[in-house]
């Protein structure tokens, strides 16, 4: 409770022990070994999830999102994960797995005759801070035979108001290299309109919180559209990511949205699985 009360300090509040302070403190503890010894151990996996245009019904993209195995083989969840690898460094390495598990991936399937839409990789706050990041990652495609292009770099909507100035150069040398840029989780708390026509980036990824689990009231309908038109009258290509019913993907539609990442189409899945679409796609598979 005291180390608390010390890290947030200029946030007011008093912190008092209990057991659940110390069951917590266990848990992060225990979380983070967890995390050092399956970056060892190659327990970590790359799922991704399509991302697909409601005009034509075929997949134009995917994220790649990063999935932990426990002991027993079982899935755990990100939101166990995740933040604490955040807060730690951790979350270096974690994304280090990705780009190159991704990048290898890509590279195989282009190898064996498939047509590899646009894959996505998160790229974390602590890894915007490097300055040597836009050469490191274009090093590492270069590495796998890929082109920038086919690269999509997801930057999460918060980070981009955390020293905007140098946050924004960086993510232009790396837009200069080749690479499309996305805005990750737009709408979930930062968004400036003044910001906007400054932006650096090339596609507007509509928050999944508009969406998932959310009934399609006149208020939501209203932000998601007034997002849609002033992207569309920016230049920016949307992404209207957590989408899970008929009556959400009919708006996008009316709206002139186009591509659409969620359960309603498909839920991440495993390379194997994502292989299997896209050799459908070479075979002229229906659904693609």
């Amino acid at each position: 409770a005291r180390k608390l009360a010390l890290n947030k300090i200029y946030e007011g509040g008093a912190y008092m022990y209990s057991k659940e302070v110390e069951l917590e403190d266990k848990e992060r503890s225990n979380m983070s070994r967890t995390i050092k010894d399956s970056l060892e151990k190659g327990m970590f996996r790359v799922y991704f999830q399509p991302k697909v245009d409601i005009v034509t019904g075929k997949i134009r993209g995917a994220e790649a999102l990063v999935r932990l195995l426990d002991k027993e083989g079982k899935l755990i969840s990100p939101g166990r994960f995740i933040p604490l690898a955040e807060e730690n460094g951790q979350i270096l390495e974690i994304d280090n797995f990705v780009y190159k598990e991704t990048f290898r991936l890509m590279q195989k399937w282009q190898q064996e005759g498939e047509q590899v839409p646009l894959i996505s990789v998160n790229v974390s706050r602590l890894h915007l801070l490097q300055d040597e990041l836009p050469q490191y990652i274009k090093s590492l495609s270069d590495e796998y035979g890929l082109k920038p292009e086919q690269i999509e770099l997801e930057i999460t909507e918060s980070v981009f108001f955390q020293d905007m100035e140098r946050l924004v150069a960086i993510i232009k040398q790396m837009r200069d290299l080749g690479f499309v840029i996305s805005m990750d989780d737009f709408g979930a708390g930062y968004s400036t309109l003044n910001f906007m026509k400054s932006l650096p980036v090339d596609i507007i990824k509509i928050d999944g919180g508009f969406f998932m689990k959310n009934k399609m009231d006149d208020k939501n309908k209203a932000v998601i559209s007034a997002i849609m038109q002033l992207s569309n009258n920016l230049h920016f290509k949307t992404v209207s990511e957590g989408v899970e019913t008929d009556e959400q993907v009919e708006f996008i539609k009316e709206q002139g949205g186009k591509y659409v990442q969620g359960y309603y189409f498909y839920k991440p899945m495993p390379p194997e699985e994502f292989e299997g679409l896209l050799e459908e796609k070479r075979k002229g598979g229906a659904c693609l």
